[in-house]
């Protein structure tokens, strides 16, 4: 009887992305098997500046038309703040808050997903969001975990980038 033998490979091709794409070489006698599976990195940065994360809350739209989406697609009404909740819980942002909120002001891009600092009045449109997401100062249609991905790393990106900012004010 043979041993199988693994190898895992890593391949991470952006540092601040949500998973890192890992190639298994399963090696079982002359046969060689290789699969690519994803591998979460949040665990890896839970370095997230407290104070800047405390200063942040993401709010998930809960109005009639963003919640009549959902339970179109067959969604559980708390499935995007949920999801943004537990990547927040991952990727260890201690402070920052995800809550559900009323009528973000766009139903036709439902659900939506707003960011606010504490700092600026209203939303703030974050590096990541498409051309017409950045104008309205929201994420339009998130709804799958693709979606959800996409907002926390550009939530994420935000908290990293505030958080040097305010290490560049700390030095002068």
């Amino acid at each position: 009887m043979r041993a199988t033998q693994y190898m895992l490979h890593f391949v991470v091709s952006y540092i601040f992305a949500s998973y890192a794409s890992a190639f298994i070489q399963i090696h079982n006698g002359n046969l060689y098997e290789q699969k690519q599976i994803k591998i979460s990195t949040f665990k890896l940065f839970s370095d997230l500046d407290e104070e800047v994360c405390a200063a942040l809350t993401i709010w998930v739209c809960g109005a009639t038309a963003c919640a009549n989406r959902r339970r179109k697609l067959g969604m559980d009404e708390f499935a995007t703040v949920g999801a943004l909740y537990g990547r927040k819980e991952q990727a260890g942002a201690k402070g920052l808050v995800v809550e559900e909120g009323s009528c973000l002001g766009r139903c036709k891009s439902a659900p939506c997903v707003a960011v606010e600092h504490e700092d600026y009045e209203g939303h703030v449109a974050l590096e990541g969001m498409s051309d017409a997401e950045f104008g309205d100062q929201l994420f339009h249609n998130v709804v799958t975990e693709d979606d959800c991905d996409r907002v926390w790393e550009c939530v994420e990106n935000a908290i990293h980038q505030l958080a040097e900012m305010e290490d560049d004010d700390d030095d002068e």
